[in-house]
């Protein structure tokens, strides 16, 4: 995951996705070597998806070569079905989000599951599953989101993932708890998307307030 991993940094802890872009963009664009060219794609669909840009994100994704000439690593594809399926979720493409998680990522994840390289994506197959099956049930949401931030170490990850949480804190009137996790979200979300989110939600609740 080296290629994979080179700027994540600049993503993953400065919250910065415009920088990223760009930076992975020049990658691209100065090796034609087909691996490295793979990787960066995968993290210009992160780069954009941060962005909440999820378009970009997902033909971005869809530029990946993943057949065995392009050296993909084929226990890094659990990384690009788990996108694929996120974001078919966000463009309202949930029933091939369905068949992705079921026919693609659970067998991957069954087929490494010793991989220790591979640990870190196991919260966040949980995360998944929860919104592709479980959306429209707060309480089950809010159980399962919890438990992730539990598990969860990156820095944008989380807070991603307390910007849901706090929407659904509002929907079973745990208005303070949301308040808090967006005011987190605002504060420490430098240039994610979610922070612009999180500004809305929070000024319509004080407004609803007042």
């Amino acid at each position: 995951m080296y290629y994979y991993k080179k700027y994540i940094n600049i993503l993953d802890k400065e919250l910065d996705p415009e920088k990223f872009i760009e930076i992975t963009q020049n990658e691209y664009n100065r090796n034609n070597n087909k691996r490295y060219r793979n990787y960066m794609k995968l993290n210009l669909c992160a780069g954009y998806s941060s962005l909440g840009k999820v378009e970009e994100a997902y033909q971005n994704l869809k530029d990946i070569d993943l057949s065995k000439k392009s050296l993909f690593r084929e226990q890094d594809k659990i990384l690009y079905y788990y996108n694929e399926a996120l974001l078919l979720q966000e463009l309202d493409r949930k029933e091939e989000a369905i068949v992705i998680y079921k026919e693609k990522i659970l067998q991957l994840k069954e087929k490494f599951k010793t991989n220790k390289e591979l640990e870190g994506i196991n919260p966040l197959i949980e995360f998944l599953n929860g919104i592709l099956f479980y959306e429209n049930d707060n309480t089950k949401m809010i159980e399962i989101l919890s438990e992730s931030l539990k598990k969860l170490s990156n820095k944008r990850q989380i807070l991603v993932i307390k910007n849901l949480l706090a929407n659904y804190k509002v929907k079973v009137g745990e208005v303070e708890e949301a308040k808090e996790l967006y005011e987190e979200v605002i504060e420490n979300g430098n240039k994610l998307y979610v922070v612009e989110k999180a500004k809305e939600k929070l000024k319509k609740l004080v407004n609803n307030e007042n």
